[in-house]
């Protein structure tokens, strides 16, 4: 019994007595730990969040740096492709005035030769024209009106014998004349002249390359605006567009006017 007991006290006297605050340090060491887990882990998870804020982060600036660029590169890009268009657009219009200065050149060739081509046209109108005149038998076909209103006189017809287109005229000019109140006699050819044979009869007479030649003692230096036998004789002609020339012969009598019809 005794040893029992003895050994009981002994088990008493070896467990240490734990008390109210010896519990209260335990409970608070025990949260400590808990807390220091917790704040280890916090402050990984803050360290992971700062590493990946930080790549984050650096992902931005590359992102910002890369797109800088490219904007830049961008920007050169579009420059480069404005200046070119600048470019093809000077020489577009470059080319367009090429282009209106060669069609103006083309234009003007053309106006040139249409000029040209009216101006040969011409020439061979009147060149056809006096050639019908001068194949066409002359005649008095618009008016009498200057013989019947203007003043009368005395007048002879000569014309070239080897002509008949020359005598027909002649005869149908008297009978104009004589209707009109003109003294005149019949046409007679015109005879060579003694004092000049070498020289043709029709010449020799004052005929020209006209329809008509007047020869006078006087001639008036503004017939269209005077009333006598030379002026009224010029009018009629003019009036029917026939060639007509003047020439003064001072052996002609005073009131009589020759009228020659010669070569055409």
């Amino acid at each position: 019994m005794q040893t029992a007991e003895n050994a009981k006290n002994a088990s008493s006297a070896a467990s240490p007595t734990v008390t109210p605050a010896d519990s209260r340090i335990m409970v608070l060491t025990s949260e400590i730990e808990s807390l220091r887990t917790t704040a280890g882990r916090l402050d990984t998870a803050n360290l992971a969040t700062l590493y990946f804020a930080g790549a984050i982060a650096i992902a931005i600036a590359l992102v910002a740096f890369w797109s800088s660029r490219v904007n830049r590169n961008l920007r050169t890009l579009e420059s480069t492709l404005g200046a070119l268009k600048d470019e093809q657009l000077i020489r577009d219009l470059k080319d367009k005035d090429v282009e209106i200065q060669q069609a103006k050149n083309a234009a003007r060739l053309l106006e040139l030769r249409i000029e040209e081509e009216a101006r040969k046209r011409a020439e061979a109108e009147e060149s056809l024209e006096r050639l019908r005149k001068k194949v066409a038998p002359r005649m008095i076909s618009k008016t009498l009106e200057p013989l019947e209103k203007g003043a009368k006189g005395r007048a002879e017809i000569l014309y070239q014998d080897d002509l008949p287109e020359a005598y027909r005229f002649a005869r149908n000019l008297r009978l104009c004349l004589l209707a009109s109140g003109w003294e005149v006699a019949d046409p007679t050819p015109i005879l060579p002249n003694p004092t000049q044979p070498h020289v043709p009869a029709a010449e020799a007479a004052g005929a020209g390359d006209t329809d008509v030649t007047i020869s006078a003692r006087w001639l008036e230096s503004e017939p269209e605006t005077t009333d006598t036998p030379y002026a009224t004789l010029y009018k009629f002609f003019v009036a029917n567009d026939l060639g007509l020339r003047c020439r003064q012969d001072p052996n002609l009598a005073p009131d009589l006017l020759r009228i020659v019809v010669g070569p055409k």
